[in-house]
């Protein structure tokens, strides 16, 4: 996995919407989520990029386990994940569309 923090300087203050206008609509699906407890899921998934709104988590996939704050930026690759959060968070999930449904 790669982990990187969002760089305000190019992006601007890490909120929702400024994280919708570096991943458009047009190529990508931005999903927000919310955990109000904790929580440890795991499952497959394909390859997202995670972004930390509020609270910690901890994603494990392709042999790696990072933890993941506010303004972290996480490439997940797809297969197996385990997801641990030891209370409430809010992260975004971001998937590339298919080529197929890329408008062009």
């Amino acid at each position: 996995m790669r982990t990187d923090r969002w760089n305000e300087t190019k992006h601007g203050v890490m909120t929702e919407e400024s994280a919708r206008r570096r991943y458009p609509s047009a190529l990508y699906q931005v999903n927000r989520r919310e955990l109000d407890q904790a929580a440890h899921i795991t499952g497959e998934a394909p390859a997202r990029t995670l972004i930390g709104l509020a609270g910690t988590f901890y994603i494990e996939a392709g042999g790696d386990r990072t933890m993941v704050k506010p303004g972290d930026v996480i490439e997940v690759p797809t297969g197996p994940f385990a997801f641990v959060a030891e209370g409430p968070v809010s992260y975004l999930a971001v998937y590339p569309l298919p080529r197929e449904l890329v408008l062009n």
